[in-house]
């Protein structure tokens, strides 16, 4: 690279740089009314969500307990069905390990 063209680089990312720095700084004089209504609708948004969430939870911890009062039915059974299976080996003199 020659030195003109790395020059042109450097200018071209110091206006750049500049650029976004000034604009930074004009969005946060004149934007801030914009920026509280902004900020209002997010919290809104933010509760909603959050009222959302609390409601799922309610859903999911639901739907967890339903699940495991069937998973524990099904492990009686399993347990049940094994007790069966060893009584029958047993009266028939063989041992299961």
């Amino acid at each position: 690279m020659d030195q003109d063209s790395q020059k042109k680089d450097n200018n071209f990312l110091a206006g750049l740089v500049l650029g976004g720095v000034i604009g930074a700084a004009l969005a946060l004089i004149l934007g801030k009314e914009e920026g509280e209504e902004w900020r209002k609708a997010l919290r809104e948004k933010a509760q909603v969500l959050l009222g959302n969430l609390g409601e799922m939870k309610e859903t999911v911890s639901e739907k967890a307990e339903e699940i495991a009062t069937e998973v524990k039915k099904e492990v009686k059974e399993q347990e049940k069905a094994h007790k069966g299976i060893r009584r029958f080996f047993q009266r028939a003199g063989k041992k299961l390990s």
